[in-house]
Parts: C-alpha cells; sequence; structure tokens
C-alpha cells in the first residue's frame, strides 16, 4: 500500500457559474485551476507548518520543500510529499524489534480536514476559491473596463455579464 500521496477531489457543480464565464468569454478551466491552486498554495503552508506542530525534527528542510500541490481544472488539488519517508512519519510504522517502530505523526491528514473536513464539507476551501474567483474577475473587469470595480452592479460577475450582452 503505498501512503505518500493524499489526493483530494472536490466535486462541485457550478453550471450557473459556467454558463456566466462562457457568457463572458472566459475560460472556465484556467479560472478553477486559479481557484484551486489557491487553496493548495494555502494548504501548502500548512502542511509545511504542520510538521514543526506534530514534533518532526527539521534538519535539512528536505521533507518540507517536498509538500507540493497541484491543482487541476476539474476541482482536484493534490497534496503530495516526493519524499518516501513521508509516508511512515504520517502514518507510523512497526518493525519486529525491541523499539516497536515508528508512532504515526500525521502532519498532512490535519490540514485535509481542516479545509475538507471528515464529513467532505469543503467550507474552509470553497471560501477561499470564492476569494480568488473574486480576485480574478476583478482583474478582468479592470484590464477590459480601465475601471477600478465599485460594486453597484453587485458581483463583478454580474457586472461583467451585464455589460457583456450590451
Amino acid at each position: 500500500m503505498q501512503y505518500d500521496n493524499i489526493n483530494l477531489e472536490i466535486v462541485a457543480h457550478f453550471s450557473d457559474l459556467e454558463d456566466r464565464l462562457n457568457c463572458i468569454n472566459l475560460n472556465m478551466s484556467r479560472m478553477v485551476k486559479k481557484m484551486t491552486g489557491a487553496v493548495g498554495r494555502k494548504m501548502r503552508r500548512e502542511a509545511r507548518d504542520s510538521l514543526v506542530r506534530s514534533g518532526i525534527k527539521r534538519r535539512t528542510g528536505m521533507l518540507r520543500d517536498a509538500i507540493t500541490p497541484y491543482a487541476f481544472s476539474d476541482f482536484g488539488i493534490e497534496l503530495r510529499s516526493k519524499k518516501f519517508y513521508s509516508s511512515f512519519l504520517e502514518h507510523g510504522v512497526r518493525f519486529k524489534h525491541k523499539s516497536g517502530g515508528i508512532p504515526p505523526r500525521p502532519f498532512m491528514q490535519p490540514v485535509v480536514d481542516k479545509y475538507f473536513g471528515n464529513s467532505g464539507r469543503t467550507g474552509l476551501a470553497l471560501s477561499i476559491m470564492e476569494a480568488e474567483l473574486q480576485k480574478q474577475l476583478t482583474l478582468i473587469w479592470e484590464k477590459r473596463t480601465g475601471q477600478k470595480y465599485g460594486g453597484e452592479n453587485g458581483t463583478v460577475l454580474d457586472a461583467l455579464k451585464v455589460r457583456s450582452t450590451r
């Protein structure tokens, strides 16, 4: 059994959002990748901080640097550690020796639970994705109109839709 990757997948139906983004000629997959990338970067930062909290000593920083997020255009996120021994630390190892082995010291699973919850709740991850979406749409608004977005038409997405139908 291989434990070096913890794969997360968010399955969401955003047909209304996709219709609105298509209306203003935006690439949905690129936008989703930016949204999931924002979640992945925050998760990586917390997983790296979690190494210290779980009692894993840092000598070279190679394990810390090996934690990498991967964002996909289908709302999928992977948080990986490229070091083979990360799974030994995360899940523990039993030896047939008097030492007994290495006790589990999870450093990635608590981060996954925080962002997605044990029951599949995606509250923190969704709020980060929503903030990233608004940020990207504001940048698009400013690029297309040459003006700062003031919020008079509701969300940026609504304002872009109104503007694109004129």
